[in-house]
């Protein structure tokens, strides 16, 4: 029997000093800080060297993704100016699409999920995939998701 289970794409859309840009989440683990040895670096003056981790997540049963932001390393050594989710401190969280995460002064990472046909879809029309595209995708399935009726 086939498997009906639909793949996604886990992507967080980052904005610091220096620019805008989208990172597929593809591996196990990635650290977020202003040093270039870091998976993903933030350009921030306030943003710490490493200044979290985000960490996937595999349900066995499911082999469903999910993925956890913490402050700081995986040694528990945190970040100078914390991690701000959806506006409250925050030490670590289990991302949920839509997330907002502060880091330093000005940069902001949003979370998203998006059915891989989805993504597809847009490419196909020739568009880019940028922050503004990412955020009216998901506003979108947020709209889809209240006019449903069971």
């Amino acid at each position: 029997m086939g498997s009906l289970q639909q793949k996604f794409e886990h992507i967080l859309a980052i904005e610091d000093e220096k620019n805008q840009r989208m990172v597929t989440l593809k591996h196990e683990i990635y650290t977020l800080g202003r040093s270039p040895k870091n998976s993903i670096v933030i350009y921030d003056r306030k943003v710490s060297r490493l200044h979290a981790t985000v960490l996937r997540q595999k349900k066995l049963q499911t082999n469903q993704l999910a993925f956890w932001i913490i402050d700081g390393d995986r040694n528990g050594n945190r970040s100078t100016n914390g991690i701000i989710i959806n506006g409250k401190p925050c030490l670590s969280h289990k991302l949920k699409i839509g997330d907002t995460i502060l880091l330093g002064n000005t940069s902001k990472i949003k979370y998203y999920k998006f059915s891989i046909v989805a993504l597809k879809k847009i490419l196909k029309t020739g568009q880019s995939l940028n922050q503004s595209i990412l955020e009216k995708m998901f506003l979108r399935q947020e709209d889809n998701k209240k006019t449903m009726v069971i």
